[in-house]
């Protein structure tokens, strides 16, 4: 078993800690602040959310189309040759209407400096909010393996006849 070194950037948040039932490990929104879908106002926002920017005392509200910066409150030293997978929690979408913006996370192990902080954007299906400390998304952390590339002529698998190609059901 290997050993992760956690960074807290808030005193008052609930510490990590992994489950008896299951691999994922939760991850909770510290601050967040919610922004229009442009590159400048994405930057900007993630700049403003560093001072928890709640709009309330402890809620985040956001509207259709926004996108929300959410700052999870962790800087992590993941060890060599390891890395992290975010994915939101199973309840997010239903319970918020918000989605993660690029799918999946992935953290690799050189991302470890004291200001690395993990970050989430999220993209909001309607209108809604969120909880300061409320658990929004959850990581495994995985072997990242090591390989080389061999250029070949032929492959040997059996062609499937392109993207999306396995039925329909």
């Amino acid at each position: 078993m290997a050993d992760i070194k956690v960074r807290y950037l808030d005193s008052q948040m609930p510490k990590l800690n992994v489950i008896d039932n299951g691999d994922w490990i939760d991850l909770r929104v510290v601050s967040a602040i919610a922004v229009l879908n442009t590159e400048y106002e994405i930057k900007a926002g993630f700049d403003l959310s560093r001072h928890n920017n709640w709009n309330s005392r402890s809620k985040i509200h956001y509207r259709k189309d926004d996108v929300i910066v959410c700052r999870l409150g962790v800087s992590m030293e993941l060890p060599v040759g390891m890395k992290a997978k975010i994915i939101p929690r199973s309840s997010l979408f239903k319970n918020h209407g918000l989605m993660l913006a690029n799918s999946v996370g992935a953290i690799d192990y050189s991302y470890r400096g004291d200001d690395d902080e993990w970050i989430l954007m999220l993209y909001a299906t309607r209108d809604g909010s969120l909880e300061k400390y409320e658990r929004i998304a959850q990581f495994d952390v995985v072997p990242s393996p090591q390989f080389t590339f061999e250029e070949v002529k032929k492959l040997s698998g059996q062609s499937r006849g392109g993207f999306g190609t396995t039925g329909i059901i």
